[in-house]
């Protein structure tokens, strides 16, 4: 009775079996019994009846979540925090040359910045390589999403908490080791919070011709906010890969190929940005910001979209 309605068709796609049996079904077929309710009671009740099955089967959700798959899901975070460990030794030992020979303690201060860059690319060979034997690709999509949120959360509070004091920090050590009467320097964009990167966009706004300085300060916000997302997309690009090489070893690879490319292409964004800031105002600065982000997701939903498309006429 309840099969074709275009509500249970969607939540089948993120419902399990059991769950539309028991809950997404009867309450769907009691809207239709009770043709005098207004709709948006009945879909009220289900969201009602949905949260209250998930909060009451979220204990074994997550157990589930940790034991199946021979713990994927426990391999992956260890996988993911062992590459970043050494994703960023690396991003801090090529500037370290240069600073180690005056401050150890700077070189320590570089460790926020770096992680804040391998964090999210940790993902693409990570995902590949502890999620590429699941054999359901509805749980490998679920635990790679958990993965990119973990990630992402972490990437947030290195971004927006530790990264503004570590960058300060590092550029009054080295300040120092010019000119050792440096007490205190300035804080540019990034070594700024984003509470008082919005008080200085405020104040150019009733500056004259402080319009195209509080662009750049603005596109700081949406860029500290774009890189603390992008690990989602990131990750999603690391799923598609690792579905459309049907869990072959090949996957690892092409992960830690893109891993390089990304590197290269976050360099590469950042200076084309500036340039554009720099040479128009017609484009807003968070376009410019969110565009990398933008452009891995929408990559990432066309190799899932050629994969799906791949299997449905194999199946055919």
């Amino acid at each position: 009775m309840t099969a074709g309605h275009p509500v249970r068709r969607l939540l089948a796609h993120l419902c399990s079996a059991d769950t539309m049996a028991r809950v997404v079904d009867p309450t769907l077929a009691d809207m239709r019994v009770e043709s005098g309710r207004p709709s948006s009671m009945g879909y009220l009740a289900l969201a009602r009846a949905l949260t209250l099955h998930g909060l009451t089967s979220l204990p074994a959700s997550c157990s589930r979540l940790y034991h199946d798959d021979e713990r994927a899901l426990p391999r992956g975070v260890a996988v993911l925090a062992l590459a970043t460990f050494v994703l960023t030794a690396v991003l801090v030992a090529i500037p370290a040359k240069s600073v180690a020979r005056s401050s150890w303690y700077a070189v320590f201060l570089l460790v926020p910045q770096a992680l804040a860059m391998s964090l999210p690319m940790s993902l693409l060979p990570a995902i590949p390589m502890t999620l590429r034997r699941t054999p359901n690709g509805r749980r490998l999509v679920t635990r790679g999403l958990v993965l990119s949120g973990l990630c992402a959360a972490a990437t947030f509070v290195v971004m927006i908490q530790a990264l503004p004091d570590a960058n300060q920090a590092f550029r009054v050590e080295t300040a120092k080791q010019i000119d050792p009467a440096v007490a205190h320097i300035p804080r540019g964009p990034i070594e700024m919070t984003l509470h008082g990167l919005r008080e200085q966009i405020a104040i150019l706004s009733l500056t004259p011709g402080g319009a195209v300085e509080a662009r750049r300060f603005e596109y700081t916000i949406q860029m500290k906010l774009a890189m603390s997302a992008i690990p989602l997309p990131l990750g999603l690009l690391a799923i598609a890969i690792t579905l459309a090489s049907g869990g072959r070893a090949r996957s690892i690879a092409i992960g830690m190929g893109a891993a390089v490319v990304y590197v290269y292409a976050v360099f590469a964004a950042d200076a084309w940005t500036v340039h554009w800031l720099r040479r128009s105002d017609a484009i807003s600065p968070a376009i410019l910001a969110w565009t990398p982000t933008m452009l891995i997701a929408a990559l990432a939903l066309a190799i899932l979209w050629k994969t799906r498309m791949g299997v449905v006429s194999q199946c055919a």
